[in-house]
């Protein structure tokens, strides 16, 4: 029976749940992580290669996944993805404090990869991309938020844990966080569809006569396929340009600590400049969530690109701290938008049909390029013994990617259909 006594759309519960799950699980487990490079690389021995390697993998392991992710996000639900990963992630976080030796830190990075594909971005923007349509841009904004939150809050919370008690204690504060909240979200509040409390998107009830009314509704052409989407040039564009951005963006904040560490800022400002990237990130969310309801998303999104490219040549400069800080807003303005944007900007050429998949794909290629150049960057330094090279290639790559976008074309009209819950049926798509 329709819900229609709600004053407040069940929809926006589920972007509150999903912006906690993020905050702790992807905020604390993800973008935290570079704050323990300093103290395994002293506690070990181990060189700045191997150490990055082991959270790059963290994004193979993501990228890997992400199209299986979304393959199941499209039977099974976001809902079971969430509690796999919170559950996972939780246990990962824990297992990192029995390490001794480099393979159980990598085995440890396996199993938080795993369970990050849960926790991530990409099934919770696929979850909110169901319950929201008018509102897409500012619901995905909000939840992505979380995300920045959480980056901002977990590096000095960690350090100070690291500083006191030891790396270990640092993560096992945030297994335990992981554990004490978003695990009961995932299981009794969120939903994966808005159907399952009898709403359609941004709220609207089900209409009595709803395959009556679907006849007189239905557009000539639905949601591009999956092979479709693939198929056209406006993807392989869009993979590009994210597979570079994200390589730059990834490289910097993988390396930021450890490279201020080296130019003798001490770890609380090291750990602080990436806390305004993180911090800074989930103001972009909320704005270009905002921008992208209201204007072109893909230049919405080619705007982000610039800030990050822009302002990523600040780290040419001499290492002064107001230099770093200003560089750290700027940089984390964009940082935050591409989370906004990628979904919205998917979602926009290639419909909710088939979404989980073809988004899957797009989180391959931004994750492999969060990945293989952070890794690469690592063993640069460690055999030149700086960063000059990277630090050079990084705004190239980003300008790059901000000039693929322009080649993408303008997507196809959209039409609102009340079957299929509720995908976005798209007319004259493909190229």
């Amino acid at each position: 029976m329709p819900r229609t006594e709600r004053k407040i759309y069940y929809g926006w519960w589920v972007v509150l749940s999903s912006a906690i799950v993020l905050f702790v699980g992807l905020g604390f487990g993800l973008y935290t992580f570079p704050v323990f490079y300093p103290a395994l690389i002293e506690s070990f021995g181990w060189s700045r290669g191997e150490v990055v390697t082991g959270g790059a993998l963290l994004m193979v392991i993501l990228g890997i996944m992400s199209p299986f992710t979304g393959m199941t996000i499209d039977r099974y639900g976001a809902k079971r993805i969430v509690m796999f990963g919170v559950v996972t992630v939780g246990a990962a976080l824990l297992l990192f404090t029995l390490v001794n030796s480099l393979w159980q830190f990598y085995a440890a990075c396996f199993l938080l990869g795993l369970g990050l594909c849960g926790v991530s971005h990409m099934p919770n923007q696929v979850l909110i991309a169901n319950w929201f349509v008018q509102k897409r841009g500012l619901a995905v904004g909000l939840i992505s938020a979380g995300v920045g939150l959480g980056g901002a809050v977990g590096p000095l919370l960690v350090t100070s844990l690291i500083d006191h008690y030891g790396w270990r204690a640092g993560f096992a504060g945030m297994g335990v966080a992981v554990w004490a909240i978003p695990l009961a979200l995932a299981a009794w509040v969120i939903k994966s569809h808005p159907q399952e409390m009898g709403l359609l998107p941004d709220g609207a009830t089900i209409p009595s006569q709803p395959k009556e009314m679907h006849l007189h509704h239905r557009p000539q052409w639905v949601s591009t396929t999956f092979g479709r989407a693939v198929r056209t040039g406006d993807f392989w564009i869009l993979f590009s340009a994210i597979f570079l951005i994200s390589a730059m963006m990834y490289t910097i904040s993988q390396h930021l600590v450890v490279h201020l560490r080296d130019k003798g800022f001490p770890s609380t400002q090291a750990a602080g400049a990436l806390s305004i990237i993180l911090g800074m990130s989930s103001a972009g969310k909320l704005l270009f969530g905002l921008l992208s309801d209201r204007f072109d998303k893909r230049n919405v999104m080619l705007i982000t690109f610039i800030l990050l490219a822009g302002s990523s040549l600040a780290l040419l400069m001499p290492p002064r701290l107001s230099v770093i800080y200003t560089f750290a807003l700027i940089f984390g303005l964009g940082y935050g938008g591409i989370f906004s944007c990628m979904p919205v900007v998917t979602a926009e050429y290639f419909g909710l049909g088939a979404l989980g998949k073809i988004l899957g794909l797009v989180f391959l290629s931004f994750n492999l390029g969060g990945s293989l150049w952070p890794i690469a960057a690592g063993y640069l330094f460690d055999a030149v013994g700086n960063y000059d090279v990277v630090f050079a290639l990084n705004p190239l790559m980003g300008f790059i990617a901000a000039g693929l976008l322009l080649f993408l074309s303008h997507p196809r009209s959209v039409d609102q259909s009340i079957e299929g819950e509720g995908a976005v049926e798209f007319s004259n798509v493909g190229r």
